[in-house]
């Protein structure tokens, strides 16, 4: 799945794309260098990813 595709809703992780089940707990992250915002991911290893590409 390309960047362009990915979603940004709460309801899909911000690294892959999958859906997200909202009500189950997930791993997320609050991006501070820019405006906030509340990063959601499927499972740790997309936040990893995430957070590698953003460091």
């Amino acid at each position: 799945m390309s960047l362009d595709q990915r979603s940004t809703s709460d309801s899909r992780c911000h690294y892959c794309g999958d859906e997200i089940e909202t009500d189950e707990w997930h791993p997320a992250v609050i991006d501070k260098d820019r405006d906030p915002k509340l990063f959601t991911f499927c499972e740790q290893s997309c936040k990893e990813q995430w957070q590698s590409n953003h460091e």
